[in-house]
């Protein structure tokens, strides 16, 4: 579960994704797609091509590592 606080802004990519999409393929679509800096801590929903699937990417700024598929 995550933490969206109430002055976050939420962008949604409307073009389908691939679903097997890591973050690291999710954020090249936020900088290079979007035009947007990743880095600011906005939030970004992605939507899978079948509608079925919806993946979310956050930058937390932590000085945690971040762990996950594909990364």
């Amino acid at each position: 579960m995550i933490g969206i606080e109430k002055l976050d802004r939420i962008f949604i990519y409307v073009l389908p994704i691939d679903g097997r999409l890591a973050h690291r393929g999710l954020a090249y679509r936020v900088t290079h797609t979007m035009k947007h800096d990743l880095l600011k801590g906005d939030v970004y929903l992605f939507i899978s091509g079948s509608r079925r699937a919806a993946k979310i990417i956050i930058f937390e700024c932590t000085q945690r590592r971040l762990f996950g598929p594909g990364g």
